[in-house]
């Protein structure tokens, strides 16, 4: 299913459970610790501002699509 398309079901269990970007969260993951595996202080902007920038250009848009799609009873 492509990322734009628009979703046909909630998925609330495994990974879902805990996160509902869990892709966004283990690349953040990933960022920070390819930021400690460098041993630089200016590395750790890097995944900060991947953070920054998915909270707030892409899961407000993502988080739209699902309450018009499931209602707001999807939180």
């Amino acid at each position: 299913m492509s990322p734009a398309a628009v979703p046909n079901q909630l998925h609330t269990h495994g990974y879902f459970k805990y996160s509902r970007n869990p892709m966004y969260l283990g690349i953040a993951i990933g960022l920070f610790g390819f930021s400690i595996t460098m041993c630089s202080y200016f590395n750790f902007a890097f995944p900060a501002l991947f953070v920054v920038l998915i909270d707030r250009l892409f899961i407000p848009n993502e988080e739209k699509i699902l309450e018009e799609t499931f209602g707001k009873d999807s939180e």
